[in-house]
């Protein structure tokens, strides 16, 4: 579309100006328009260009100083979204914490598992029964800490103190805040949620002592809980130390049995032996063998000496030689035997005898060895059951509490204001980039 052509009014502040200009070397002393009136005329030609651009159907918005407005307009959302997302939420909590919120008392108590003193003096079979986990022996305390502690944020915990109805009357009446109550009617699970809350503990792993804190509305019900905790912690550890000794008399039991049970078929493969054998001691049978091998070799050189003598004196054709050769051919018949049956290859000779015999009766020692040492670590469990070897010793019992440790105004509410802080300029740094980016 082609361009008008300008008013009259801005043809003759033009020619004035053009004017002004033209004469400026020579009446420069005499200026006709001031800086104001300048500006001025700028200005209405400024306004006169923008209706002009508008009436050729160009978009208004070109005149408009666009950055400007959307700097004061990002300023503006900035302060808006902090006043509602960071300082209000702190006016609230520190409203509600200082005028609303119940005061909590809180009541601390700290302990151990402690293991009941042992006397050094310990029999063989104590000490063979102990290396080998056949006896009593208890586990270290420290491992008894940490099952309190678990037992502690358990629901059992809540069940063994009262269960939920006594939740809800130390933390359920009206005189708690409606914030910090717990709901009528919740369940085990929203009740043990609430617990762990109001219940915390940690254990020192270098000491193994366990702190524990109860949070209650009223001193009283906060030394309450605590002490009923603590019974039901101590319960729990001696129902610990039984079951463990309990489980080491079975087991000493069993071993008893099973080792009565292994000596007894030691003992019968001996009688089957001996039975078999005709010999209730190869060794002592071995003995007197050889007793008589002697005495029977002792009777032959006898005999082949008066042989021998009768013989050099040319008297050996005597009626005495006969009888003494046929005693000199019994001998040697029956030290063959003897030494046949004593170290001849036969099934039954006194060497294969006391081989299989000493086998038997290492067996036999063994068995009645185990044996004894069963019996033994038997009739200590069965004497330490009646004993307490486990139990919770208090080293910092629960007192009533004097006043309230929360809440703390200024530093709840400084908390709350930090967080939505953090939180707020998340957000803003995240919305800032997104709309960078679409730019």
């Amino acid at each position: 579309m082609p361009m008008k052509t300008m008013s009259p009014a801005i043809e003759s502040e033009s020619a004035k100006v053009h004017d002004l200009h033209g004469k400026a070397p020579v009446e420069k002393s005499k200026k006709l328009l001031s800086t104001h009136r300048l500006h001025s005329v700028l200005v209405r030609a400024r306004a006169e260009a923008g209706r002009i651009v508008s009436r050729s159907g160009a978009p208004p918005t070109l005149i408009k100083t666009q950055p400007e407005q959307g700097g004061r307009g990002s300023g503006g959302r900035l302060v808006g979204s902090f006043s509602l997302f960071v300082l209000l939420p702190t006016l609230l909590a520190f409203i509600y914490y200082a005028l609303f919120a119940s005061p909590v008392y809180v009541a601390e108590v700290k302990l151990t598992v402690r293991e009941a003193s042992r006397t050094d003096s310990r029999s063989v079979a104590q000490s063979i029964l102990g290396s080998i986990r056949l006896g009593s022996a208890s586990q270290g305390t420290g491992q008894d800490t940490m099952m309190v502690l678990d037992y502690l944020k358990s629901r059992a915990a809540i069940h063994d103190v009262g269960g939920v109805s006594m939740l809800e009357r130390w933390y359920g009446n009206k005189d708690v805040d409606w914030l910090s109550r717990l709901q009528s009617h919740a369940n085990l699970e929203e009740s043990w949620d609430y617990w762990k809350q109001r219940v915390t503990a940690s254990v020192d792993t270098v000491s193994n002592i366990l702190t524990m804190r109860v949070r209650a509305y009223s001193p009283e019900d906060s030394l309450e809980i605590s002490r009923r905790i603590v019974s039901s912690s101590e319960k729990l550890v001696n129902d610990i130390s039984v079951r463990r000794r309990a489980d080491a008399l079975t087991r000493a039991a069993s071993e008893v049995e099973k080792a009565g049970a292994d000596l007894a078929d030691v003992r019968a493969l001996m009688l089957d032996f001996q039975k078999r054998t005709g010999s209730l001691d190869p060794l002592e049978t071995a003995k007197v063998i050889i007793s008589s091998i002697s005495a029977l070799t002792s009777e032959k050189i006898a005999i082949e000496t008066r042989l021998a003598t009768a013989t050099s004196t040319g008297v050996g054709a005597r009626p005495g030689a006969k009888y003494d050769q046929a005693r000199l051919a019994a001998v040697d018949e029956q030290l063959r035997q003897m030494n046949d049956r004593l170290t001849g290859t036969e099934m039954y000779s006194v060497s294969a005898q006391l081989r299989e015999y000493e086998l038997i009766k290492l067996k036999e020692e063994f068995a009645e060895k185990i044996y004894t040492l069963s019996r033994s670590s038997y009739e200590d469990a069965r004497r330490e059951i009646e004993k307490k070897q486990l139990y919770v010793a208090l080293i910092v019992p629960g007192v009533l509490p004097e006043s309230a440790l929360y809440p703390r105004v200024l530093i709840d509410s400084s908390l709350v204001s930090l967080g939505c802080l953090i939180i707020w300029a998340i957000v803003s740094l995240i919305l800032a980039t997104l709309r960078d980016s679409m730019i």
